[in-house]
């Protein structure tokens, strides 16, 4: 486990660095400018700005004057406002409403990848010989590599081919008027995750069979299935949370693309609609993401370093 002075670093790091990302378009462009054009088009004092030029450059004093000013913005959240199409909004308590709703999806979708993945490895090392495995294995692989777009698309297409066949429509493919849909949505994202996190608990489990404690508990007459149960997912909690943390960020990162097919008002999508002309809105977006979870990880990550057993011990 890392020391408390690196964990702080690391934090006190990825502020920094969500603040200079933020504002980076500062950076980049001359954004005062820009902002006045989008808004003259929006209002319609100007047709289009296709006949002015965008030279990317370093403006390196609207970008330092761009970062003073965050931290004053930033502590008058209630007066904060986004730029959509003319108009200046409140960002909260929109932002927040999208957030639970994103969030909901996210973590159902990761509760099941979880619980999908556990019960498809026991039953593989329950009922399967390692032949069979390793086919299995062969499928996973083939499996992973599908980008999660084409699974979104082929899992909308194939209720739309059952609704015309049937005229019955299983699942929402698509939200609409302001009715997310949510269930083929948390299906769709919980896929790769739980192909993936099968494969590593397959990985894990092969590796935990051939261990000494489990020779030893076998030549004592303990049935695979309570070898299985209670030894075996036992020694392997800390490995399944340190991979879990990396699936949680796939799946994030996966969100957006979710939100987007599905046209849904979420929260990943409002950051990248409305973060750009608003920085604080990517840079609220990212700290409303970082830091619950990162607490949530070093707090689990505590628990499991402390809880988990060693992998030589016997317990029969």
């Amino acid at each position: 486990m890392r020391t408390f002075g690196i964990l702080v670093l690391e934090f006190f790091l990825t502020v920094i660095g969500i603040l200079l990302l933020g504002k980076l378009p500062y950076l980049l462009f001359d954004m005062e400018s820009l902002v006045v054009i989008q808004k003259a088009i929006d209002t319609g004092k100007i047709r289009n700005a296709l006949y002015l030029s965008y030279d990317i450059g370093l403006y390196w004093e609207q970008y330092k004057q761009a970062l003073l000013e965050t931290g004053k913005q930033l502590s008058q959240l209630k007066q904060l406002t986004y730029y959509d199409n003319g108009y200046e909004l409140p960002v909260f308590p929109m932002m927040w409403d999208l957030y639970k709703d994103s969030m909901k999806i996210l973590g159902a979708s990761f509760g099941l990848s979880l619980i999908v993945s556990t019960l498809l490895t026991y039953s593989i090392m329950w009922f399967m010989n390692v032949k069979v495995r390793k086919v299995f294995g062969t499928i996973i692989n083939g499996v992973q590599i599908i980008p999660d777009v084409f699974l979104i698309l082929f899992f909308q297409f194939l209720i739309i081919y059952i609704y015309r066949k049937t005229d019955v429509l299983l699942f929402d493919i698509l939200s609409f008027n302001g009715d997310n849909a949510y269930l083929l949505p948390i299906i769709c994202l919980s896929i790769l995750p739980t192909v993936f996190l099968t494969k590593i608990l397959l990985h894990i489990f092969e590796e935990e069979a051939e261990a000494r404690y489990v020779e030893t508990a076998k030549s004592k007459g303990v049935k695979w299935s309570r070898i299985l149960i209670f030894h075996i997912f036992r020694n392997t909690v800390a490995n399944l949370f340190y991979n879990a943390k990396t699936l949680f960020w796939f799946s994030l990162s996966a969100l957006l693309m979710l939100e987007i097919l599905f046209n849904m008002n979420g929260f990943t999508t409002f950051i990248w609609e409305h973060g750009i002309i608003t920085p604080e809105v990517f840079i609220i977006g990212m700290f409303m993401l970082f830091f619950p979870f990162f607490f949530i990880f070093v707090i689990g990550g505590l628990i499991v370093s402390k809880y988990s057993l060693n992998q030589n011990e016997v317990f029969v």
